[in-house]
């Protein structure tokens, strides 16, 4: 195995958890990528505007959805494993959310498109085949073949229905990508409260589903593999908080949230060509790992590391709330699933091996964990918050420096010298929550 120096300090685990806010305002670690995920990332970042917070998710969702059921991580021999992740990208309109998650994907995206010019050949031969009768297929020497199946890594927008057929044909599960991540969970009551709901609940956890297929009967899936990916508006996340807080669902969701929500300008900067090719390198190496699960330990070390943060997260757990206690216990399977994602992209950039879980891949997870759980306790902040709390640092310094009553042009001579320009600050005086219009040109605040 290649020795490799670790980049971080591993044994600051408690230290980790127990300032998961200040790793918040740090962003995501994204110094406990490969070098040349990093590197990807802050190119990306300069040329394209993306978001350092979405950037590192995506690098997860997509690792997430090329290794799928190809590895497994053994923290012990009933503790194991799979990289499974539901992920949503949160963040305000036009904030750029949507174009990380598909630039990172694209790779998978193009491959699954080969996969189905490939059935669609193949399905039109086997239809061909069909209509000739026993005797034409001898004398032709055409032997009787099966109908081909469809080979998937990712889907889209799809329904539980739906994936019956697809995880009974794709033995190693795949990925499921909502580029608005409202379209998975408002399916959940779409038949009966909870139905779709439940099923999702047992694929987080690898645990057997029954699904209904019209037409085929049922189908048995022993263990189901769907990574779920997705972008979503804060509001429509904060209103779904409240319609789906009852079992824990959605601390089971990752949220990435960046606390900066400007918009970036564009640049004339553009991603070289070696840059994409890079990327499409690592997944092409994630997506042909093995033809069967490979079981991945953990080193003594990184077991070390995790032991260690495990004891410190049961000590919060027993002496804090119950929506603390449902996070945390999350971040126990998650730590383990980042392990694994991270040292598979270690393996792909070439700086490790797949023999074990490194002490570097399990200290780079915790550090995923505390931003993970920031991010989910910003969410009930959100949740519980003011509409005033929900503005920007600029939008509120405006109102506070706003007098009570104000024209037009007194509010915008106001708003330039905090920082906001006249046409942001005419489209901000439609918003009824903090402003009335008196008459023509006059305005109070709310």
């Amino acid at each position: 195995m290649l020795a490799v120096k670790p980049t971080f300090k591993p044994l600051i685990v408690k230290d980790i958890q127990a300032e998961a806010n200040e790793i918040l305002q740090d962003g995501f670690p994204v110094e406990v990528f490969p070098d040349r995920v990093q590197q990807i990332i802050r190119e990306t970042e300069s040329a394209l505007q993306f978001p350092v917070d979405y950037s590192c998710a995506a690098v997860l969702a997509a690792g997430a959805t090329a290794i799928r059921k190809q590895l497994v991580a053994c923290l012990k021999n009933d503790f194991q494993q799979f990289p499974l992740i539901y992920l949503l990208l949160v963040g305000r309109p036009g904030i750029n959310k949507s174009q990380p998650l598909y630039w990172f994907l694209r790779p998978i995206l193009t491959k699954d498109r080969e996969l189905y010019e490939h059935f669609s050949r193949d399905r039109g031969r086997w239809e061909e085949e069909q209509k000739l009768s026993k005797g034409e297929k001898v004398s032709n020497g055409i032997s009787e073949s099966e109908e081909p199946l469809l080979r998937q890594i990712i889907v889209q927008d799809v329904t539980v229905e739906k994936l019956a057929k697809v995880l009974q044909d794709n033995e190693f599960g795949v990925g499921a990508y909502f580029d608005e991540g409202l379209a998975w969970i408002k399916n959940f009551n779409r038949y009966t409260p909870g139905s779709e709901e439940q099923v999702w609940l047992q694929i987080f956890s690898s645990k057997p589903i029954k699904l209904d297929r019209k037409g085929s009967g049922q189908i048995y899936i022993p263990e189901p593999f769907v990574s779920v990916c997705g972008t979503i508006q804060p509001g429509v996340f904060s209103k779904l908080f409240k319609d789906h807080s009852d079992n824990g669902f959605l601390d089971r969701v990752l949220l990435a949230w960046p606390e900066d929500q400007r918009k970036e300008a564009w640049t004339d900067l553009e991603v070289s060509s070696k840059t994409i090719l890079s990327w499409s390198n690592i997944v092409e190496k994630l997506l042909n790992i093995s033809g069967e699960t490979m079981r991945v330990p953990f080193s003594q070390a990184a077991k070390d590391i995790l032991a260690r943060w495990q004891r410190d997260i049961t000590e919060r757990m027993n002496e804090g709330t119950d929506e603390d206690a449902s996070i945390l216990a999350k971040m126990e399977l998650y730590a383990i699933r980042f392990s694994l994602i991270l040292q598979a992209l270690f393996f792909a950039c070439g700086e490790d091996s797949l023999e074990e879980i490194s002490e570097r891949a399990a200290g780079g997870a915790v550090q995923f964990c505390g931003y993970f759980e920031g991010t989910a306790h910003q969410a009930r902040k959100y949740r519980d918050s003011r509409p005033f709390d929900r503005l920007s640092g600029l939008q509120k310094s405006v109102i506070l420096a706003l007098p009570e009553t104000f024209s037009t042009s007194e509010g915008a001579d106001i708003a330039e010298e905090e920082g906001m320009n006249r046409r942001t600050f005419e489209r901000f005086l439609c918003d009824r929550r903090f402003f009335r219009q008196k008459k023509h040109g006059q305005y109070e605040r709310v």
